[in-house]
């Protein structure tokens, strides 16, 4: 009973996981912290964090039976032996967006403003043509 009683009184305190700050130091100097404000300093606002949700967990894979397929249709002699036309302006066009967009990702923290534009007129360039 003592126990179930010390858990239901943990309860409330479990919704407000923190309170946030807003300070407005003598210099002017604006700070966002989960400490009330220093001395000198003033309180423009606090306001109470509440911890975010956990993503939804994704659903269990099910195992169903596969779909039928149907056989492809018979390719002559000739179709096997080439391989099918592409435009080389869109291979050009989608290589490039993938090399951009592989160099964004890898190192999005380190690039500044100009080499971000090099990157988006090199696709540009590389699409246009």
């Amino acid at each position: 009973m003592i126990r179930l009683l010390l858990s239901l009184s943990l309860l409330p305190s479990l919704s407000v996981a923190a309170e946030l700050h807003k300070c407005l130091a003598a210099g002017g100097q604006l700070s966002y912290q989960s400490e009330a404000c220093p001395a000198g300093a003033r309180t423009l606002w606090v306001r109470d964090v509440l911890p975010e949700a956990s993503p939804p967990r994704p659903a269990a894979r099910t195992t169903a039976a596969p779909a039928p397929t149907t056989p492809a249709p018979a390719r002559t002699k000739a179709a096997r032996a080439r391989p099918p036309s592409r435009d080389p302006q869109a291979t050009r066009c989608a290589k490039a967006r993938r090399a951009a967009d592989l160099r964004r990702d890898r190192e999005w923290s380190r690039l500044d403003f100009r080499q971000r534009s090099e990157l988006d007129a090199s696709v540009a360039r590389a699409c246009a043509r």
